[in-house]
């Protein structure tokens, strides 16, 4: 290492010796919190010299009147020299006065900065007071002096003032999204993008990004993006290789639950309607009220029809994500069978030989389960002869074309009969053990 870089690798003893600078034109760096991606950027910037200029989260100070510079290239170099690493936190160090230092611009660069901030965010005005000609220049973004604009709107000004000035070779840029709203980001980015690939006349830098905004995510271009993270007290970095682990990524910075894009937070998978019917009401009778209420019954319409329905949940959301996000989660409860095809082939699906999340009850039919003195008050029927009238039942509704039967006084589909046991008063301590413990078992597997 020459002098210098012993230096400046003192400065950052968390990262790694001879960390090697991205060469992309777009570097994305993401990772949990304290994982050192404010660390990669103060590093790149202290390498990289007076090329480069650092962009804090710190830039919500925005000025109403342009300065007026005797020097405008002695303001640049002071400007750019504090935006290099100080001593303490590194959360400390400000941002731009974005107002301030657009009057170091060249007035090819303010007129294309003013054009695309009005095509993206809001137009800008700049006046004059006539009445006082040497008086500094007032400035207005969306007909407000910027002072009076929100925290969001001044840190996307700061940020295009320095992504447009001609004389920054590399913008590291902490945290884009800071304050600003999702549709916003989505044209911060396509701007950052662009200016990486320095198309539609616009200034081409290299950019570097650390990020917790899928946002920022370059799609097109998973290799552009890497991941940060710490093993000890030492910041590791690996580029990401393929959509797969890109997928991943967006997956974990949505929260890393389908539950916050409105899917379930579970699912049990049964073979029946009249089983959705009945597993839903017991499952409102849990007292883990935050999760069950995600946690979803969906029916295959027969056992033979549960292992395409486990393998379409898989595909549900992996289908656009790469992501199997249920299979380790997912849970499924048979009715007694006559062989264990079925069975063995959705556990070896779902990898569960072990952990419980196939259950097989003890009858052939959901209804045997159904409190008795429930279904004895339906149907008129002795308690002590229920359960072999419910096997003529059962095959009544095989045999009819409809799948009607009769079960004492009722006459009805099974689906009739989950119906009005589901309005009868009971609790979980009439319902059978397997079931509750599959239910217990959803609960404890969803995503928070």
């Amino acid at each position: 290492m020459e002098d210098q870089d012993i230096v400046v690798q003192q400065q950052f003893k968390t990262l790694p010796i001879g960390l090697e600078i991205p060469n992309n034109n777009l570097n994305i760096f993401v990772g949990p919190n304290n994982s050192g991606k404010s660390n990669i950027l103060l590093y790149i910037s202290e390498k990289l010299g007076n090329d480069a200029y650092y962009v804090s989260p710190q830039r919500f100070t925005a000025s109403n009147r342009l300065q007026v510079l005797e020097s405008i290239e002695n303001f640049f170099t002071q400007s750019r020299d504090t935006r290099k690493r100080k001593e303490g936190e590194t959360s400390e160090i400000l941002g731009p006065d974005p107002t301030a230092e657009l009057a170091a611009l060249d007035k090819k660069s303010i007129d294309l900065l003013l054009s695309w901030h009005k095509q993206y965010f809001a137009a800008i005005r700049i006046d004059e007071d006539e009445n006082y000609p040497f008086r500094a220049k007032q400035i207005f973004i969306d007909d407000q002096p910027p002072s009076n604009q929100g925290t969001g709107s001044r840190a996307v000004f700061a940020l295009l003032v320095k992504l447009f000035d001609p004389r920054i070779k590399a913008i590291c840029i902490d945290e884009p999204e800071i304050s600003v709203e999702p549709k916003t980001q989505k044209k911060l980015f396509y701007l950052i993008k662009a200016i990486s690939l320095g198309i539609e006349d616009l200034p081409q830098k290299k950019i570097f990004v650390a990020t917790h905004s899928h946002l920022f995510m370059d799609k097109e271009n998973p290799s552009n993006i890497y991941k940060v993270y710490k093993i000890g007290n030492k910041t590791e970095i690996l580029q990401v290789g393929s959509e797969k682990e890109l997928s991943e990524i967006v997956f974990d910075l949505l929260g890393n639950s389908p539950g916050d894009l409105f899917f379930p937070s579970n699912i049990i998978v049964v073979e029946g309607e009249s089983d959705f019917i009945f597993l839903s009401k017991i499952i409102s009778l849990f007292s883990d009220s935050l999760k069950r209420r995600g946690l979803r019954i969906h029916y295959a319409d027969g056992d033979s029809k549960v292992l395409g329905a486990a393998q379409s949940i898989d595909q549900m959301l992996k289908s656009v994500s790469y992501t199997p996000v249920y299979r380790d989660k997912l849970c499924v409860l048979f009715d007694k069978q006559d062989t264990n095809q079925y069975i063995s082939g959705v556990k070896n699906f779902l990898g569960d030989t072990q952990v419980g999340r196939v259950k097989e009850l003890s009858k052939n039919g959901i209804e045997y389960f159904y409190p008795k003195s429930v279904v004895c008050e339906i149907t008129t029927v002795n308690e002590a002869v229920i359960e072999s009238e419910i096997q003529k039942y059962i095959e009544q509704t095989r045999n009819h074309p409809d799948g009607v039967g009769s079960l004492g006084s009722f006459t009805g589909t099974k689906v009739d009969l989950a119906k009005m046991v589901i309005l009868k008063d009971w609790n979980l301590d009439d319902i059978d053990q397997i079931i509750k413990d599959l239910i217990q078992k959803a609960l404890d597997l969803a995503f928070d």
